[in-house]
């Protein structure tokens, strides 16, 4: 067995400040002494600075954190130690570090020796160039010691001061913990961290692990060490300091998970109590998602964390899931039931990260929707599942709604976009990622089957885990699962932007039904997005038969095709379980025979999806608009407020925009009557 060559990189800076409380590792006692610098390279004499991926030839596979941190101090500090593999002899190393006061770089050799190199951040995005003097490969460490400022941004790691005091937390996703530590802040770079926190007697630690040792560390102040990390990218690394409560319960072990997960909520002092929902909640989520994945949750525990002033909702720290304070919190006397199903929808999201992002993460930044769509789409799957009442589906449909009028636009992006800056990364996180994201992947399961579906997920999640993987190896685990080809269907909804329309017509001859299908892109009145894209897409339709009702599917890979039905049908709703993502039209003809015959057998989701894709039509002008009003009259009357809603947005267009004088005292009139029903059982007038 080859022994590891170790390397330590040293620099010196006249304008670095000290970092707080970092021990020297150049003065330990029996260390060598380094070896001389070399000469300042001339600028140029180095490779380019890299602007996408950081060199393959050069990977980390271990990193060791030792930070100073008090949150009433105004920088933090410490070491870090990367373990290197290097392919080639190199001269030069490319990392990550933003804004980092480094005080001492050194490489470490196998026979002890150290050399002293020159660190240099290059670009203001935060790349790193770490000159050698002479060039190593193999198996090399890497140690830093630094310090910096807490960030005034609310990334990295930064401050927030409250009625309880002064607490300190982390938010690295995407590209911020280069503002910490020095890294290698890419998703491919997985490495089981070690962390060590230097903190006040007083302050409560949370980390991504558990603590496995607390000791002095002199003049008020304790060193707390946590277990392990399994491979993390550095994004998902994540610990907080300072002045909390602590609630905790512990789940017990099932079919799944064989051994106890201790489960804990942290708040700043004061708001402990009112974390008991969310325990309760993330209760029910994980027991769901460990029988929905087939695979126990895959950290040793779990705390949910509630920081005031966080950037965004919530972000998916393996083990330790960070909350803006109103995503988590909830307090009996003010919260709403809207608070508390987004509270619950929140913890389903990031607990589905936990498997999908953490466990198994995604390479690089273009394929970030296999994050973020698989969290937003298992979000849902979970609350059907534990939360029926809660009606996720329902909102679930309106966000792919919303989502296919931003997808409408020329400006619109395909989900698998190149990401080739930072700001590329930054750009990725939008609707197109999560709610397109969403919408294609619940389409793909409902084409494929539940059961399918979740075999291939949990295939892909046991031959990934602990590591990277494309779409590409999805869509493989998926297709091998259900014995389908899915390349060309996945590909024309991730590598084009826009919506498609199909558009649907009922034909009955001799006792023979079938639906004339065709589609294109769908454009509002006026849009100058040519029409001639194409799609792979699964056409389901719900029709009325003699029978009852009957549910038909095809693949419609073409500008035109057809779909057999069991026989003639009375009426057809064109996208069954509001589970494709396209917009649907019908003939003048068919939308009668389903306002009149079929609307009321169709389910509340199909009525939701219905009642837009009416709007749609007229925003499309694929229907006159006399014909779309009258659709909509039966969904206006719908005892489902969700249904219900959705006219009054295009009836208050109408008012405002079209109709005047005596029409708009008519359109009045019938919008009363339409809706007399609904105010008389609300008590409203």
């Amino acid at each position: 067995m080859r022994t590891p060559l170790r390397v330590v990189v040293f620099l010196v800076a006249a304008s670095c400040h000290a970092p707080a409380h970092a021990p020297d590792p150049m003065h330990s006692a029996g260390a060598p002494d380094p070896e001389p610098a070399a000469a300042p390279r001339a600028p140029g004499s180095s490779e380019p600075v890299p602007q996408g991926p950081l060199p393959a030839d050069v990977r980390p596979t271990h990193e060791s954190l030792a930070l100073d941190i008090d949150p009433a101090r105004e920088r933090f500090g410490g070491t870090a130690d990367l373990a290197l593999r290097l392919a080639h002899p190199r001269d030069i190393l490319w990392l990550h570090g933003r804004g980092l006061a480094v005080s001492s770089a050194t490489i470490a050799l196998a026979s002890g020796a150290k050399l002293v190199a020159h660190w240099e951040e290059v670009d203001p995005n935060g790349v790193v160039r770490v000159s050698l003097p002479r060039a190593v490969s193999g198996d090399v460490t890497l140690h830093v010691a630094f310090d910096a400022a807490y960030d005034a941004q609310l990334v990295g790691v930064y401050r927030v001061k409250s009625a309880s005091g002064m607490a300190v937390f982390s938010k690295f996703e995407a590209i911020y913990a280069r503002r910490a530590f020095p890294c290698f802040d890419e998703p491919a770079f997985k490495v089981p961290f070690d962390i060590t926190l230097t903190v006040p007697n007083a302050d409560v630690v949370v980390g991504n692990m558990p603590v496995v040792q607390e000791s002095p560390g002199g003049a008020g102040r304790k060193l707390v060490r946590f277990a392990t990390t399994p491979p993390l990218p550095s994004y998902l690394v994540a610990f907080a300091v300072g002045p909390f409560d602590t609630r905790a319960t512990t789940l017990a072990p099932g079919a799944v998970r064989r051994v106890p997960l201790p489960l804990g909520a942290v708040a700043l002092r004061g708001r402990g109590k009112d974390t008991a929902y969310a325990l309760a909640e993330e209760s029910a989520v994980i027991a769901e998602q460990e029988r929905y994945f087939g695979v126990a949750f895959p950290y040793p525990k779990l705390d949910l964390v509630a920081v005031p002033d966080f950037q965004s909702g919530a972000m998916e720290n393996a083990g330790a899931i960070t909350f803006r304070d109103s995503q988590l919190l909830v307090d009996d006397q003010v919260t709403s039931l809207d608070q508390r199903i987004d509270v619950a929808n929140v913890l389903a999201h990031e607990t589905a990260h936990q498997w999908f992002g953490d466990l198994v993460t995604m390479p690089w930044w273009d394929d970030l929707w296999l994050n973020e769509g698989f969290a937003t789409f298992l979000a849902t799957r979970t609350l059907e599942a534990v939360r029926p009442e809660f009606e996720a589906e329902l909102r679930a449909a309106s966000r792919t709604n919303m989502v296919m009028s931003a997808d409408s636009l020329t400006s619109s992006r395909r989900i698998r976009q190149p990401i080739e800056t930072t700001h590329d990364i930054t750009n990725a996180f939008d609707a197109i990622t999560y709610e397109k994201g969403a919408a294609v992947l619940a389409m793909l399961e409902h084409f494929i089957g539940d059961e399918p579906f979740r075999r291939g997920l949990h295939d892909f999640l046991v031959a990934h885990a602990t590591g990277n993987a494309t779409t590409d190896e999805l869509v493989q685990a998926l297709a091998a699962a259900s014995g389908k080809e899915l390349r060309p269907l996945v590909g024309s909804f991730l590598d084009q932007p826009g919506v498609p329309v199909v558009g649907a017509r009922l034909r009955c001859e001799a006792g023979h039904g079938w639906v004339e299908l065709t589609q294109a892109r769908w454009r509002p009145v006026g849009s100058p997005i040519p029409e001639d894209a194409l799609w792979t897409i699964p056409v389901c339709v719900r029709a009325g038969i003699a029978t009852g009702t009957e549910k038909a599917c095809t693949l419609l890979a073409a500008r035109t095709g057809a779909l057999e039905l069991s026989g003639c049908a009375g009426w057809i709703m064109p996208n069954a379980q509001a589970a494709g993502y396209y917009r649907s039209t019908l003939s003048a003809e068919d939308l009668a025979h389903l306002r009149d015959r079929g609307t009321r057998q169709l389910s509340v989701v199909e009525r939701v999806m219905l009642a837009h894709d009416l709007e749609a039509a007229f925003r499309s002008a694929a229907l006159p608009g006399d014909e779309v009003l009258r659709g909509l009259e039966p969904l206006a009357r719908d005892p489902h407020g969700a249904v219900a809603s959705i006219p009054l947005d295009l009836l208050w267009f109408v008012d405002a925009n079209i109709a005047v004088g005596k029409q708009r005292a008519a359109l009045r009139a019938h919008v009363g009557k339409l809706y007399a029903p609904a105010l008389t059982s609300l008590g409203w007038r």
